[in-house]
């Protein structure tokens, strides 16, 4: 396995980058930001894992009795078309895998992405895989990651799927995405500790509630444990945690992603035009080197000819 570079497509022409090892991790902690030309300089003839920014695509958890990959790229589409505003036929699909008679639906425009594959491909680069940003970052089993980046939210959900929505949205989806659910576990991620005040401010009461409950648990248990018990009770771990960070320290580097859009309409391509480019010196002089060997071997046939008919 060689050196890998994760890139991730930004807005207003901006991209994002970071070394993997062959060993998949990261090379350091270090990511870079740029325009395209200078993106370039790095991934000229590098395999490169694309990143798609979480406002262009949308998953959802779709319930199948379908377990046959083919007939779930064939149907499974139609059966959501209810849920998807815009036309099938301008979208591509990927989908995890099947658990429990569920599965993760994953869908982007197909233009918009074969425009970031493509521009990635022009420069040298050799896209191997194509996710979605979101959908890379690390959560508990049972949790919730939430990162507050730029106005954007990014959540990763516990059932494998998530969403990007802008700032002032946030509220109202979270609120149904938290309506039936006691104590959920959560990650809150922002750059700032103003910024952690205002994602958790964003929380709907329900959750905010059973955290302090959880508050009061601990410290209820801590001081319990002080005393002399034959059995001191273990203190309560909150559900809430919030950490000062950014998207890049929480993305997972997997050797086999469950969602990958490097499949049916944007699946690789045979690379017949780079290999034209690298055979066409050598096929050139190839044909002109038969030539001469045809005209060499013409005139030695002539000459022998013309020397029998003298003798």
């Amino acid at each position: 396995m060689s050196e890998r570079i994760y890139v991730r497509k930004l807005e207003n022409s901006l991209w994002q980058w970071r070394y993997v090892t062959p060993l998949g991790q990261w090379s350091s902690e270090s990511f870079y930001t740029g325009d395209i030309n200078l993106l370039a300089e790095s991934i000229a003839g590098k395999p490169v894992v694309l990143l798609l920014p979480g406002q262009h695509a949308v998953s959802i958890r779709v319930e199948t009795d379908l377990k046959d990959r083919r007939l779930i790229n064939k149907v499974l589409p139609f059966q959501v078309e209810e849920h998807i505003i815009d036309n099938l036929d301008e979208m591509a699909f990927a989908y995890g895998p099947v658990d429990d008679g569920s599965l993760t639906l994953c869908y982007t425009n197909e233009e918009y992405a074969r425009s970031a594959i493509e521009t990635l491909e022009d420069h040298g680069a050799v896209v191997q895989r194509v996710l979605v940003d979101y959908l890379e970052l690390s959560r508990d089993e049972d949790g919730f990651t939430l990162i507050l980046e730029h106005d954007q939210l990014l959540v990763a959900d516990d059932q494998g799927s998530g969403f990007c929505v802008d700032f002032g949205l946030a509220p109202l989806l979270l609120k149904s995405l938290f309506a039936n659910r006691v104590a959920p576990k959560l990650l809150l991620v922002a750059e700032s500790e103003v910024e952690l005040g205002q994602l958790k401010a964003m929380l709907p009461e329900a959750v905010l509630a059973s955290e302090a409950e959880e508050e009061q648990s601990i410290k209820q248990d801590e001081n319990l444990s002080q005393l002399d018990l034959d059995e001191p009770l273990q203190a309560a771990q909150s559900r809430v945690t919030a950490e000062v960070g950014g998207f890049w320290d929480y993305v997972l580097v997997q050797a086999k992603p469950a969602i990958d859009f490097r499949q049916g309409p944007l699946s690789r391509k045979l690379p017949f035009a780079q290999w034209f480019k690298q055979w066409r010196l050598p096929a050139a002089a190839a044909v002109v080197a038969f030539g001469l060997a045809m005209l060499a071997a013409t005139f030695d046939l002539t000459t022998a000819r013309k020397q029998y008919r003298q003798y």
